[in-house]
């Protein structure tokens, strides 16, 4: 069974003369919080954070255990109804000051964990402590040290790690650090700084790394402006040689933006916060994507939160998963003064789109949250550091995420654009056909591609042939024959007989890809209904995006 040709094609022309995506949303449920027993006044605790299976980690830098100031980091595990704190890891030699834990990055099983004053070779220089999971037990495997430390340097307080490799932050210096395991051993093979890079830049005050592709903030560069800020891509060449491919610069770039305060990486998309950034109000911040085309990267996205306000401090922290993307806020008032809050992005047709805002109840002002974020799958972890405020012993907060079934959208029931011969359908429903006030598309169940159970169904249908339609361009309403066409189609599925005046289907994942929103409406004969003398109408749209 086809539909009219002409139909199609003009119902197309429209659809992309004027395209609007219509994404499904993420919901994000505040689960546990996470504050050691041992908590103290000033631990400072909520940076630091990572994720990786069913492990969470989360720092504690000021903690006294071993010492004033000396730091802790705690890992939890979860066991599928529970977190429980697990283990409370210092490095072998930690003591006073040495403000371990307040950067953490983990690969699988192994974990690095930075110590930015500690002294294990001079005064102050830092240092980074690899540990390993045995069985369930981390344990430290080596210790990470610069060839030529340098007292204050900061070494540590920024790192990050991909298999057999790590980047060490060195910004007081304005150096990064990489290490690679070599038989065993842990060897510094590269040190790096920016071609142009001056003393006071702050490169290296985040990094991140994935592969041969490092990315080094120094959110202090002044090529536009004082501190502007700039972020830097090394590669390694095929001698084993690092070198500078490109340095990243925003297209709106102004004084005191400080670009590159955070960074995140994933093969060709680096993600460069600017914390700062002015925008329709002081300090609001923003966040800048950039993807590599070959040896060329380019600006590609510019985001804000919808509901930006002063000081929000938009771009605290990124952390980037695939097709989800975390921004923290940490200034943001939405709870409380300065309480703070993070937000997640979805990537969809190469686009990252506002999917959900979280922040955890019971705020009263100034915890901060959202100065450090950790995202794996649909778990997010977030740090409140300033929680308590005057003791701020500091806290970390899960949430986890769901993206729904989709949303409805293009109805016939008078809110859009009108049916056909202007009558009216029911209440978000299509346009009116003959067994009543309009058909109605609903949807249930899981909208993965590992998993799917995503069911689409229609009510309110004559006992006639039709076909359920996806497409990937939403529209808000073609009229077409008797009804609203909502959507650009790409696929049309076998034809089925209504009975009981419904009808439904699944098993449509074969046909669509992760972080891909697609659109699903339902096509069918009703020759009985001849207000326009068309003989077919639709039901209304239905809007998800896919996932893993």
């Amino acid at each position: 069974m086809n539909l009219r040709t002409s139909v199609w094609t003009v119902a197309l022309v429209v659809a992309w003369a004027f395209p609007q995506t219509v994404n499904a949303q993420t919901s994000c449920e505040e689960g546990a919080t996470l504050q050691s027993p041992t908590a103290e006044n000033k631990d400072r605790a909520g940076y630091g954070l990572a994720l990786e299976g069913d492990w969470a980690m989360t720092g504690a830098y000021l903690h006294d255990s071993a010492g004033v100031d000396a730091g802790v980091l705690h890992v939890w595990f979860w066991d599928g109804s529970t977190w429980t704190l697990h283990q409370e890891l210092t490095g072998s030699d930690t003591d006073a000051y040495d403000r371990f834990g307040f950067a953490t990055a983990v690969d699988g099983h192994r974990m690095v964990i930075g110590a930015s004053n500690a002294d294990s070779l001079i005064g102050e220089a830092g240092a980074a402590y690899v540990f390993e999971d045995f069985g369930g037990l981390w344990v430290e495997t080596a210790q990470l040290l610069p060839a030529l430390p340098i007292p204050g340097s900061s070494f540590g307080k920024t790192l990050d790690i991909d298999g057999d490799r790590i980047l060490v932050g060195a910004y007081e210096t304005d150096l990064a650090h990489i290490f690679e395991l070599q038989s065993g051993v842990w060897v510094e093979v590269a040190i790096l700084r920016g071609l142009d890079t001056q003393i006071g830049d702050r490169f290296g005050y985040s990094v991140a790394l994935s592969g041969d592709t490092a990315l080094i903030g120094t959110p202090g560069d002044d090529d536009v402006a004082s501190y502007s800020g700039a972020a830097y891509v090394f590669v390694r060449n095929g001698f084993g040689i690092w070198e500078e491919q490109a340095k990243l610069l925003a297209s709106d770039l102004a004084g005191g933006d400080g670009l590159g305060d955070v960074v995140d990486l994933e093969d060709d998309l680096a993600v460069v916060g600017a914390r700062a950034k002015d925008g329709v109000y002081e300090n609001m911040g923003a966040v800048y994507l950039f993807e590599r085309s070959g040896t060329t990267w380019i600006e590609v996205q510019k985001l804000e939160a919808s509901d930006f306000g002063s000081y929000d401090y938009f771009g605290s922290s990124v952390a980037l998963d695939g097709a989800a993307l975390a921004i923290g806020a940490n200034g943001d008032q939405i709870s409380s003064d300065n309480g703070g809050s993070v937000y997640l992005f979805r990537s969809s047709g190469g686009s990252f789109t506002e999917q959900s805002h979280m922040y955890p109840a019971g705020f009263t002002g100034s915890e901060l949250f959202g100065s450090d974020v950790a995202i794996q799958g649909d778990r997010i972890l977030g740090g409140a550091p300033n929680y308590g405020y005057v003791n701020a012993p500091g806290a970390s907060y899960i949430f986890e995420c769901s993206t729904d079934s989709g949303g409805a959208y293009c109805f016939g029931d008078g809110s859009g654009t009108p049916c056909p011969c202007g009558v009216v359908g029911a209440l978000r429903s299509g346009c009116p056909n003959t067994a009543g006030a309009g058909a109605e598309l609903t949807a249930s169940g899981d909208a993965s591609i590992a998993n799917d159970t995503f069911t689409v169904r229609v009510d309110y249908l004559p006992n006639t042939v039709g076909l359920f339609v996806q497409g990937v361009t939403a529209l808000q309403g073609v009229p077409v024959g008797e009804g609203l066409l909502c959507l650009g189609p790409q696929k049309r599925y076998s034809p089925q007989a209504v009975s009981g005046g419904t009808v439904s289907r699944s098993g449509f994942s074969v046909f669509a890809h992760a972080g891909q929103t697609m659109n699903y409406t339902w096509w069918f004969r009703d020759p009985s209904n001849q207000c326009n003398g068309g003989g077919f109408n639709f039901a209304n749209g239905w809007s998800v995006t896919w996932e893993n």
